[in-house]
C-alpha cells in the first residue's frame, strides 16, 4: 500500500499543468533549465537527447575538442520527462503533439513507432534545418555543419582524404580533388570551420602526413553575398578576407552555386571547383513540422509568426521560440544569443504566473507581463593563427587579444562543471601533443 507521502506526492504532480517542449537546442534546453519544474510537469521531445554548445561545434571537425566536450545530457536538467522522438504533429483541437520514436535498438530496424502526448502548454523551438535554396546535389554530396554527427562525419572525411592522398596508386588529379576543401557561405559557422582547419593544416598535417600533403592542399570559401561576415562590422570583415588571402585561404565572393556534385562544386559561370568535401553551411530554413502547422508562417523564411510575448496567436496555449519563430515587426537573426534570450523570457513569464496564479500566458490577457526585447550584446568569431574577432555597439577587436575573450567567453558560458573541465584539458592536450588523426 502507498504511503501517504506517495500519495501526495502523486496528488500534486497530477495537479501540475503539463508543459510539452519540443527541441534540445539553445532554446528548448535553456527554456526547462530556467523553467519552475517543480510547478509544472514537463514533458521535453526531440531527437536528439543532449544539448550541443555549437559556438565550439567546428573545433571538434579537427580535433581540437573533442565531441563529448560540448554536450550537455538533457537529463542532467532533472525533475523532467524526455522521449526521443521526432514530432510530426500538432492538434490544438485536441491538445496533443503526435510522435515518431526516434531510438533504436537493433541497427535493422525499420518500423516507426508512434504516439501522442497531451499538453496544456506547448513550447515549440524545434530549430531549423540548414537552407539549400534548392541547388541540386547539395543533399546528396554536401555536408552541413548543425549537430555533432554533422561534425564527426566531416571529420571522417577529412581523415580520409589525407590518408589516400598519401597512397602509392593515387594520380596528381585525384591528389588534387582529395586535398581541395570548400566551404559555401560566408557567415560565421563557415568562417570557423575554415579557420580550424587551417590550424589543423599548419599545425599537425605536416608532422603527420608530410610536407608535400601541406603544400597541396587548398582552403576555398564561397559566398554568393558581397562579403563574407556580412553581419559584422564591415572594418572586421574585411580584417578576416586579408588575414584569409594572406593564409593562401581562397575567398570568392559574389560567386552562385549551379550544382554539387561528387567531384566538386559548379559555379553559376560554368567554371568547376574540384573538391572531395564540400561544407555547406548558407543560412537555415523552417523544417517539415513547423512548415506543416496550419498556423501564419514568414512567407520568405517559412518560420513560424508569433507575437511580442513569444505567443502563437492562433493557438491558444502555444508558444514558439528560436530558429523556427519570427516576429514580423521585430525579426531578429537565427544566432544563439537570440534563442536563449527568449527562453530565459519565456520560463520567467511562465514562472511569474505561477507565483501569481492565472495562466502563463504572453500578456493579451494582462498588463503584468513586458514584451520580449532583444539586447544584442556582441558577436564573436574565430579566425584562425589564435586570433579572433569581436563586434559590439561598445568595441570592434580583433586579434590575440580578442581569442583570449572569445576562449574565456565560451568557457564560461559552457553549463556544466564537466565540461569546464574537460574543454581546457582538450585544448591543452592539442597544443602540447597535437590533435588525434585516428579515425574511428
Amino acid at each position: 500500500m502507498p504511503s501517504t507521502g506517495a500519495v501526495a506526492a502523486a496528488a500534486r504532480l497530477a495537479r501540475r499543468p503539463r508543459l510539452v517542449v519540443v527541441g534540445t537546442g539553445w532554446a528548448g534546453f535553456r527554456f526547462v533549465r530556467d523553467v519552475l519544474r517543480s510547478a509544472y510537469d514537463v514533458v521535453v521531445i526531440s531527437p536528439r537527447d543532449h544539448f550541443v554548445f555549437t559556438p565550439l561545434l567546428a573545433s571538434t571537425t579537427i580535433g581540437s575538442l573533442e565531441f563529448r566536450a560540448i554536450i550537455e545530457p538533457v537529463r542532467i536538467v532533472g525533475d523532467l520527462r524526455f522521449y526521443e522522438a521526432e514530432v510530426t504533429g500538432v492538434d490544438p483541437a485536441e491538445k496533443t503533439v503526435r510522435c515518431v520514436d526516434s531510438t533504436r535498438v537493433f541497427d535493422n530496424e525499420e518500423q516507426s513507432r508512434s504516439f501522442t502526448v497531451p499538453y496544456d502548454y506547448l513550447v515549440l523551438a524545434a530549430g531549423a534545418k540548414s537552407q539549400t535554396f534548392g541547388v541540386p546535389g547539395v543533399y546528396e554530396h554536401a555536408m552541413f555543419l548543425k549537430n555533432i554527427a554533422d561534425a564527426r562525419r566531416i571529420r571522417q572525411r577529412i581523415m580520409h582524404c589525407l590518408q589516400r592522398a598519401c597512397q602509392p596508386q593515387v594520380g596528381d588529379e585525384e591528389r588534387r580533388e582529395l586535398l581541395s576543401f570548400v566551404v559555401v557561405g560566408g557567415g560565421p559557422t563557415s568562417v570557423e570551420f575554415a579557420a580550424e582547419l587551417y590550424d589543423f593544416v599548419t599545425e599537425d598535417v605536416g608532422r603527420w602526413y608530410g610536407r608535400d600533403i601541406v603544400d597541396s592542399i587548398r582552403i576555398t570559401v564561397l559566398e554568393a553575398g558581397r562579403t563574407i561576415l556580412g553581419s559584422f562590422d564591415r572594418a572586421l570583415s574585411e580584417y578576416t578576407v586579408r588575414l584569409f588571402q594572406a593564409r593562401d585561404i581562397e575567398v570568392r565572393t559574389g560567386v552562385a552555386v549551379k550544382q554539387v556534385t561528387k567531384r566538386g562544386v559548379e559555379l553559376g559561370d560554368g567554371s568547376v571547383v574540384p573538391s572531395n568535401l564540400v561544407v555547406w553551411s548558407t543560412g537555415v530554413a523552417a523544417i517539415p513540422l513547423i512548415q506543416s502547422l496550419n498556423w501564419e508562417h514568414d512567407k520568405r523564411s517559412g518560420r513560424l509568426l508569433v507575437s511580442e510575448y513569444l505567443s502563437v496567436p492562433s493557438a491558444p496555449g502555444v508558444y514558439a521560440l528560436g530558429d523556427c519563430a519570427v516576429n514580423e515587426k521585430e525579426p531578429l537573426p537565427c544566432t544563439a544569443q537570440v534563442a536563449q534570450q527568449q527562453a530565459k523570457y519565456l520560463a520567467r513569464v511562465f514562472n511569474q504566473y505561477n507565483s501569481v496564479g492565472g495562466p502563463p500566458v504572453g500578456s493579451q490577457e494582462t498588463t503584468k507581463t513586458k514584451p520580449f526585447v532583444y539586447r544584442h550584446l556582441a558577436s564573436l568569431a574565430y579566425v584562425g593563427g589564435w586570433k579572433s574577432i569581436a563586434d559590439s555597439k561598445v568595441v570592434k577587436s580583433s586579434g590575440l587579444g580578442t581569442w583570449l575573450f572569445w576562449r574565456s567567453a565560451y568557457w564560461t558560458t559552457n553549463v556544466s562543471i564537466r565540461n569546464k573541465i574537460l574543454i581546457p584539458m582538450y585544448w591543452f592536450k592539442a597544443w602540447l601533443f597535437g590533435r588525434d588523426i585516428s579515425t574511428f
